[in-house]
């Protein structure tokens, strides 16, 4: 069996069906040679570390106090010249409305 060093390992992006929470872009994942998860943006260039690609993608917005925003990336049904997105950030969960 023939071991391949960190230096000669390559770097192999995969698009993921997510966005971007910063600049609405797709995200990009990799795992690095002590398999660690990386997500990053196309577009903006953030990385991160982390277990699940809503350490970067819209999935994974909070609201104040770390709850859930419910808004997630899922595919536009709906493409349109002005809309060409592949996926897009949508509300799908009902945020309970707070009291004043």
């Amino acid at each position: 069996m023939t071991t391949i060093s960190k230096d000669e390992m390559p770097l192999r992006w995969v698009l993921t069906d997510h966005i971007c929470r910063i600049c609405f872009s797709r995200v990009l994942t990799r795992t690095t040679f002590d398999h660690r998860k990386v997500f990053k943006c196309t577009n903006c260039d953030t990385e991160v570390e982390g277990d699940h690609v809503t350490a970067l993608c819209c999935c994974g917005m909070k609201l104040k106090g770390s709850k859930d925003a419910g808004v997630r990336c899922v595919l536009n049904t709906d493409r349109t010249p002005l809309n060409p997105s592949v996926i897009i950030a949508q509300q799908v969960d009902a945020i309970p409305a707070t009291r004043k």
